[in-house]
């Protein structure tokens, strides 16, 4: 069995990369506050800015009349996160790949792009689990559109992972097109094994593979001249 981990990347960005920072930020200062709060007030919590697809399928007039801040949800969700490993493993990955493309699309336009892939993943949950109560939360869909900007502006970026194999453990560096696409690829059998009835845990795989989808369509239309096997940098 072997696994590896990407913990950075080589890839300068040429301006201070402030919306991510800020994203990261304000993910880390909820999840903070969140971890103040006792049981019952974190559960009303996460469902109420938490995504919840039944609630957008069978309460729609319920939120309207007596809980109108639940119609944010499909944006606060994707701030919010379910324990430190998840904020953690979120964070770090964007803090890997967010500076890079937030340096060519600017910070404005960074914050919508990644906005817009975090509702795109919302969307993509909400069609395949219309009936699902559980609330959906966390910057994992948001950050897979960003995965796939990277990809389109830097494919062959260098990629520092720790790569273990047993009891071998090496520093290695790949390019940011195998890293991105095993992760992908990941996500896509675990859908397939869902589907299988397997147990792959209470994961929205389906959210992270419509985010990608999303940014990986935004990001050719805006960088058209990208093509995954050349990068200036």
């Amino acid at each position: 069995m072997f696994a590896f981990f990407p913990f950075r990347d080589l890839n300068r960005s040429r301006q201070l990369p402030v919306m991510n920072w800020a994203i990261i930020g304000i993910c880390a200062l909820i999840q903070g506050y969140v971890m103040l709060l006792d049981v019952s007030s974190e559960e009303i919590l996460l469902k109420t800015y938490g995504f919840v697809p039944v609630f957008f399928t069978e309460g729609f007039d319920m939120m309207l009349s007596e809980k109108p801040s639940m119609l944010l949800s499909p944006f606060t969700y994707m701030f919010l996160h379910g324990s430190l490993f998840h904020l953690f493993a979120n964070m770090w990955a964007l803090w890997i790949y967010g500076d890079n493309v937030e340096d060519r699309m600017g910070h404005g336009w960074f914050l919508f792009f990644y906005v817009f892939c975090g509702l795109a993943a919302a969307g993509t949950h909400y069609i395949t689990n219309s009936g699902e109560i559980q609330p959906v939360v966390g910057a994992s869909g948001a950050l897979a559109g960003v995965m796939a900007a990277y990809l389109r502006l830097f494919p062959t970026a260098r990629i520092q992972c720790f790569f273990w194999f047993i009891f071998i453990v090496r520093i290695v560096e790949v390019p940011a097109l195998i890293v991105i696409a095993v992760w992908f690829i990941s996500q896509l059998m675990s859908v397939y094994s869902s589907l299988l009835g397997a147990d792959v845990g209470n994961v929205a795989w389906y959210a992270h593979i419509g985010g990608f989808l999303a940014g990986a369509w935004l990001s050719a239309r805006w960088f058209p001249h990208h093509r995954l096997w050349f990068s200036r940098w």
